[in-house]
């Protein structure tokens, strides 16, 4: 087990708090740092079934060689459960990581030579994190993986940035493989023409499409870049690309799918953190910036189970060159609701966020202010919202009753709704068609009172389902009532 530093408090500095309603929510609960005497960096993090959590990046201080991929387990409380450094005599970095139904896979990429050559990778390990297969996709350029994601037909998506194959340059990339890692399919594309085109997160719909994030620019003139969308059906085939472009540096490095349909993403715009909310067709609904002092960078966006949403970056102070992990929150219509920076006296990245099953915030990315030495990956906790109220209104105490908590979610979801008389009841999960996807309670006599369940994300049969937008159905004595899910792979 390597070394890990439980850091006594991060919290820096509150900016603001826009409701006071929410003043205690985002406040720090703990925080740990991992790594050894080099740098070690968190690039991603996930919350994993059993209520822990599952970090990636790279480590210098482990493994065989300049830098390895990094794959990190820890229980709900921080404690590493297990950690190995993964990849080959090559410099392996991993970019993003995701839970399969028999361990985890992780993507990055492998530097065969300089910076210019490098090729894509993917990394399958088990449970405890023994490597299982590892394979490398592209040519004799440059070609990385950002993002991954598993696909509800089997075997995995993955998108970035690929200089083998495509129209030249610097082109935007995705490409499908098999459980097994077998090359299906792979697409490289042109955002906007000016050769240096970026995928940088990636989500599955419900229709089984594609739809990315990123920025295109020349390469060459910085800060002048666009924030993108680009849409792919599931053979790879381009149906659309989105652009944004509202000042000279705008970049969009994580999509999300949105609990009412549509998409978040975040990233820098105008050197500020910011969120584009769109419709399913990529169609910008409302954009909102994060107060701004300095140099702000949005890194991830999540949305959480009272129907806002929480984005994730760091803030650069031009004066003395720190970064503190930069977080906020807004509403569902893209209201701020509060923001908050964590960090020391060096420096603090958040590159990953997520809604914890108990409803608190987890910010994972990389310290240098605690730990070991060099930079440490880092995990911090935060206080969450209160979760969703209860339906009011007129009705049985079922219909006003029934709820669903974290929504979205992944991969638990906890169903819960009151009975005011005994009653046989069902409970049910239907896809957004209303095609049946799992029960969940079948006649069952249930006393008057509270009553829980839960949805880990599968069918009948066991599988998992695909990211998308789902409903609970709950029926008893005559009365029926419906809540919208969204998971979120």
């Amino acid at each position: 087990m390597r070394w890990f530093t439980r850091v006594s408090s991060m919290l820096l500095v509150l900016t603001s708090v826009v409701d006071p309603a929410f003043s205690a929510e985002g406040e720090e609960l703990w925080s740990q740092s991992y790594g050894g005497s080099s740098q070690d960096w968190g690039l991603d993090a996930k919350v994993t079934e059993d209520g822990g959590f599952i970090l990636t990046g790279f480590t210098k201080s482990f493994g065989v060689s300049g830098s390895d991929v990094y794959l990190v387990k820890l229980d709900a409380a921080g404690i590493i459960q297990w950690d190995t450094p993964l990849g080959s005599a090559a410099n392996d970095v991993g970019y993003a990581v995701i839970q399969t139904d028999d361990g985890y896979v992780v993507a990055g990429n492998q530097n065969i030579g300089s910076d210019n050559t490098k090729q894509g990778l993917l990394i399958k390990v088990d449970t405890a994190g023994q490597e299982q297969w590892q394979e490398t996709y592209g040519g004799s350029g440059k070609d990385e993986f950002f993002d991954v994601v598993e696909c509800a037909g089997g075997g995995f998506a993955m998108a970035g940035v690929t200089t083998s194959i495509g129209p030249g340059g610097h082109a935007a990339w995705i490409v499908r493989v098999d459980d097994a890692g077998t090359l299906l399919w792979q697409n490289a594309v042109a955002l906007d023409g000016r050769g240096f085109d970026n995928l940088t997160g990636l989500v599955e719909t419900a229709s089984g499409d594609f739809v990315a994030s990123g920025y295109s620019g020349d390469g060459v003139t910085f800060p002048s870049y666009d924030a993108e969308m680009a849409a792919f059906n599931g053979t790879g085939d381009l149906l659309w690309t989105r652009t944004f472009d509202h000042s000279d540096y705008d970049r969009a490095y994580d999509i999300t799918l949105a609990p009412e349909d549509g998409f978040a993403l975040a990233g820098p715009s105008a050197y500020a953190m910011t969120i584009w909310r769109t419709d399913p067709n990529g169609s910008l609904v409302w954009l909102h910036r994060f107060n701004t002092v300095t140099g702000d960078h949005a890194e991830a966006v999540v949305p959480t189970s009272d129907g806002g949403f929480l984005v994730g970056g760091n803030t650069w102070n031009y004066d003395d060159g720190a970064y503190q992990m930069y977080v906020g929150k807004t509403d569902a219509a893209g209201n701020a609701l509060w923001e908050r920076l964590y960090g020391g006296p060096g420096r603090e990245i958040c590159r990953a966020i997520a809604e914890t099953p108990s409803g608190d915030y987890a910010f994972a990315g990389t310290t240098d202010s605690f730990g070991a030495g060099g930079d440490d990956m880092l995990l911090l906790l935060a206080e969450g919202s209160d979760g969703p109220t209860s339906v009011t209104g007129p009705g049985s105490a079922l219909e006003r009753s029934l709820a669903v908590y974290p929504n979205p979610f992944n991969p638990n979801t906890t169903i819960g709704f009151d009975l005011s008389a005994p009653a046989r009841t069902n409970v049910t999960i239907v896809d957004a068609r209303g095609r049946h996807v799992r029960t969940i309670l079948e006649d069952a006599a249930l006393g008057a009172g509270q009553h829980t369940l839960r949805w880990d994300g599968r069918d009948d049969t066991g599988l998992r389902t695909a990211s998308g937008v789902y409903f609970v159905r709950a029926h008893a004595a005559e009365r029926r009532a419906d809540r919208k899910l969204v998971l979120i792979r």
